[in-house]
């Protein structure tokens, strides 16, 4: 058996200024080495030491010491190497070692005349700095770009909670760790038209997009093409063109005219016009009646002074968009609270937009075609209000209605039920103690 044995030494010199620059002297340093090995024959342990004392001039200093064993059947070699390093003018040493037994390399400081401590680290994954630690290489964080299947993953780089969804043939949990949605026996499967979900190009559950069969009546659609019946309404297929809430084929309105259901327009449901004190809860109230969308680009809300027979204000419905079937559109003095739901458009002035009658009147006018679409005359009866384009109408359909709002407590006109429309105010309009803006009328 053959052992050899190799210390070196190696003594590295820094110099340390005073505040003036010049060098301090405050006398010789001696470092100390100790190198150990096994004597093969005997297995006993034997220690070398070594020493070295710098030069005066001198106040810190490094040194290295490097101990290697052969063992002379080559099964094994085993050796470590460490360094240490002082400052006398801090009292603070530092030295650090490496041992190839278990990997690990190690730094450690010690204490200056204050009895601070420094931190120490090692490369086997743990650190400490003051006193604290925290997770090194080994423990190192999941990440979804790493490279590697870690944390919650449930493939490399994908699946999980927090990374992005893995392609087809990559492992899963289940569906929600699949592009595809559909995770077959542990392995993430392609879309397909039998399994049950709505993945892939699908509009629905195994319906729609360019592959499957198109959708039935009520389920979800983006495209004509995706529903068996090839209409789609704005979310779900429909049975005809007159259900799809478009104006297309031969249709006058939105599903309306045309072999569709005759065309409606929206009526004037409730009207407050006047409040116990300032005129600031006013509004004008509208309603679809029919079964049909109606558009409102084109149509007017009209209001007419009863002593000049003119309009004294005009405005347009269209920025409010389409109003349902059954749907209100409530006019308002900025900042009336309504009910959830209805549309809304604000008068111009906070108060006193609509006056308080004897008489005056209020209309709906389609300004494209042009038509009268509804009036009423309030607090007496005007016939002959002159509305452009439309020239010369009647505001009282039938027989003027005596209901009124006096502006006592809360009151408003309204039609009961709502969008009742027979062509005689007399048996369509009466008195609310209850206004109710962008709700369905009470008595």
């Amino acid at each position: 058996m053959v052992r050899v044995w190799l210390a070196g030494l190696v003594v590295l010199g820094a110099c340390s200024f005073d505040a003036s620059g010049f060098g301090r002297a405050p006398g010789p340093t001696t470092t100390e080495a100790t190198g150990t090995g096994t004597d093969a024959t005997t297995g006993g342990l034997t220690t070398t030491a070594a020493s070295t004392t710098m030069p005066t001039g001198d106040d810190s200093g490094t040194a290295t010491t490097l101990d290697l064993t052969i063992t002379g059947d080559s099964s094994s070699s085993s050796g470590s190497s460490s360094s240490s390093s002082g400052d006398p003018s801090t009292g603070t040493s530092t030295s650090t070692g490496f041992d190839p037994g278990t990997g690990t390399s190690t730094s450690t400081s010690g204490s200056d005349s204050s009895g601070d401590t420094a931190g120490s680290s090692t490369t086997d994954g743990s650190s400490s700095s003051g006193g604290s630690s925290s997770s090194g290489s080994t423990g190192e964080a999941a990440s979804c770009i790493d490279g590697a299947q870690n944390g919650l993953e449930s493939d490399i780089d994908c699946g999980g909670p927090d990374c992005p969804a893995c392609a087809d043939g990559g492992q899963c949990g289940g569906g929600g760790d699949c592009v595809s949605l559909h995770c077959e026996l542990g392995v993430c499967a392609a879309a397909a038209c039998d399994d049950g979900l709505a993945n892939g190009d699908e509009s629905d559950i195994d319906c729609g997009g360019p592959i499957c069969v198109g959708c039935v009546v009520g389920m979800v659609c983006a495209v004509d093409d995706d529903c068996a019946s090839g209409i789609c309404g704005p979310k779900l297929c429909v049975a005809t063109a007159c259900e799809n809430f478009k104006q297309d084929g031969q249709e006058t309105g939105i599903d309306c005219g045309g072999g569709c259901p005759a065309c409606v327009d929206p009526v004037i449901n409730e009207v407050d016009y006047d409040q116990d004190l300032a005129d600031d809860r006013e509004f004008v109230e509208l309603v679809n009646p029919g079964p049909s969308p109606i558009a409102l680009a084109g149509l007017q809300l009209v209001l007419v002074d009863g002593a000049t027979k003119a309009p004294y204000a005009t405005i347009e419905l269209g920025p409010a968009g389409v109003l349902m079937p059954g749907g209100f559109l409530v006019v308002r003095a900025p900042g009336l609270v309504v009910a959830p739901g209805a549309l809304t458009l604000d008068f111009g002035l906070p108060l006193d937009n609509i006056q308080n009658g004897a008489p005056d009147g209020v209309a709906v006018v389609h300004a494209l075609q042009p038509a009268l679409c509804d009036a009423l005359s309030y607090e007496g009866s005007i016939v002959d209000a002159n509305i452009p384009p439309l020239g010369l109408v009647a505001l009282v359909e039938g027989q003027a209605s005596p209901a009124l709002d006096e502006g006592i407590g809360a009151t408003s006109l309204i039609r009961l039920p709502d969008g009742l429309d027979t062509d005689d105010a007399l048996s369509d309009w009466m008195t609310s103690g209850t206004p109710t803006p962008g709700a369905p009328n009470v008595p």
